[in-house]
């Protein structure tokens, strides 16, 4: 499965990732309005043959779903969106943060260059990533646009980086593309380096698992619930949601 960002009818043809990891009480972070470390809910909101509805991220999605994410922050915050397909029903070594590691693993063997894709932002999907506290933000962040699965069923993965303050995400983004660099820095006064694709794959493979200590999440159980909830450890550093959409083959 390829998520290609490409408007059609005002819909964003890509493979839509959402939520799913296990934690402590996420949910009473989020609701405490003195506790200062940032916390966040999500919820899809599902597309079907015109009928919308809101589910879960352990929903069952099947090719043609159209969808967008959807989330709310406890403090204003700054949000950034990874995403990488995982092709294929033999998916389960790639769930959960253990799989940021896997994924790198096998990049660096069969050296790929776009092991990861920045979601958001980028200039097709928003690139207003500041979010004020609870105030509802979904994504794509266009009127009328959505996410759209494809006909290949995998594992849609999906890394929420979260912050008080702007992360240097062009380090290994080209932030309106959303591609991932090889080989040069970002920012204005870009320099090329010296660093292979395994290099730069490696340091944000670092980054993330760093980012990713520093979370709880707590997943919604069913239909009727539909809101999970992943909150900060602490305050200090930016925290990493690590999200698994399984794409169901077609019957």
């Amino acid at each position: 499965m390829k998520i290609n960002l490409k408007f059609a009818t005002a819909a964003i043809l890509a493979a839509l990732p959402v939520l799913a990891q296990s934690g402590g009480d996420a949910k009473g972070i989020y609701l405490d309005q003195n506790d200062e470390r940032p916390a966040m809910k999500f919820s899809v909101l599902l597309d079907r043959e015109g009928q919308q509805k809101t589910v879960p991220a352990n929903y069952t999605f099947r090719d043609g779903d159209k969808m967008k994410f959807r989330f709310e922050l406890s403090k204003d915050s700054y949000i950034y969106v990874l995403h990488r397909t995982i092709d294929g029903t033999d998916t389960d070594r790639y769930a959960g943060q253990r799989g940021i590691e896997v994924i790198r693993d096998d990049d660096r063997k069969k050296e790929r260059k776009d092991s990861y894709q920045l979601l958001f932002p980028n200039n097709t999907t928003g690139q207003s990533n500041l979010i004020k506290a609870h105030n509802v933000k979904a994504i794509p962040t266009a009127d009328g646009s959505y996410f759209r699965m494809d006909n290949n069923p995998g594992l849609e993965k999906l890394l929420v980086v979260v912050s008080s303050k702007p992360i240097d995400i062009a380090k290994y983004f080209d932030v309106k593309t959303g591609k991932m660099r090889d080989g040069e820095s970002g920012g204005a006064n870009r320099k090329p380096r010296n660093d292979s694709d395994d290099d730069v794959l490696g340091q944000l493979t670092r980054t993330l698992l760093d980012y990713s200590g520093n979370s709880t999440v707590q997943s919604a159980k069913g239909i009727d619930v539909v809101d999970g909830y992943a909150s900060a450890n602490s305050g200090g550093k930016p925290m990493l949601v690590t999200v698994d959409l399984r794409h169901a083959p077609a019957r």
